[in-house]
């Protein structure tokens, strides 16, 4: 087993292994006790360190993945709260982008981007806004609607809120809805499945389950 361990942590030093496998890996040579494997998984994880990317730092997470258990986080955890925000297949709240063929769209890199750092690229038509009024009150939410006289902005709650233009004193723009430590309550092996979760969403209909991917 130590000798498969040390071929695996070598492989992904070298960049040489499968990207599906990378997490098994990582997840091995840390509860390794071989000097070797520590010292080599080491010189991997310092090797990133520099790195800005979450495609990189998040690497692990990109491919393989379970789809229901991804599916299962998405609709079920609490904490991370995606069905809140989001659609797939009619069901869920509309303070962010309809997910339901995102899949189709967006490859695996911009998928765990969206998760780990949400303020990177938000998604056209999501942007966010800070408003302060003459009033002295402050309105902050995604961009719905925007005409001559008003601003229609739609808040982390999904309550809408019409702010007249009259009364605005000051714009700014805000960051995403989306929480930026959301990838505190994901492990690396919930993130993969996320990730694999979205990237099978590609039809605007409803979710594929296990079976329809067979």
């Amino acid at each position: 087993a130590v000798e498969l361990i040390r071929a695996g942590v070598s492989q992904l030093l070298a960049g040489k292994l499968r990207s599906d496998v990378r997490l098994e890996v990582l997840e091995a040579a840390e509860q390794s006790g071989d000097s070797e494997v520590k010292r080599k998984l080491a010189e991997y994880l310092q090797s990133r360190q520099t790195s800005l990317e979450p495609g990189v730092l998040y690497a692990e997470s990109l491919q393989g993945g379970d789809i229901e258990s991804g599916r299962k986080i998405f609709y079920e955890r609490t904490q991370v709260s995606c069905v809140r925000c989001h659609q797939v297949g009619g069901r869920g709240g509309d303070v962010g982008p309809i997910l339901s063929a995102i899949g189709k769209g967006k490859d695996r890199t911009y998928l765990l981007e969206s998760i780990v750092a949400p303020n990177k690229a938000m998604a056209k038509g999501f942007q966010s806004l800070v408003i302060a009024d003459v009033n002295g009150r402050v309105h902050s939410g995604t961009v719905r609607e925007e005409s001559e006289d008003a601003y229609v902005l739609v808040d982390v709650e999904g309550v809408r809120r019409r702010i007249l233009k009259d009364d605005v004193d000051e714009v700014n723009t805000g960051k995403s809805p989306m929480p930026e430590d959301l990838i505190k309550l994901l492990s690396r092996r919930d993130l993969r499945d996320l990730v694999a979760f979205l990237a099978s969403l590609r039809t605007e209909e409803k979710p594929p389950s296990v079976e329809d991917l067979k």
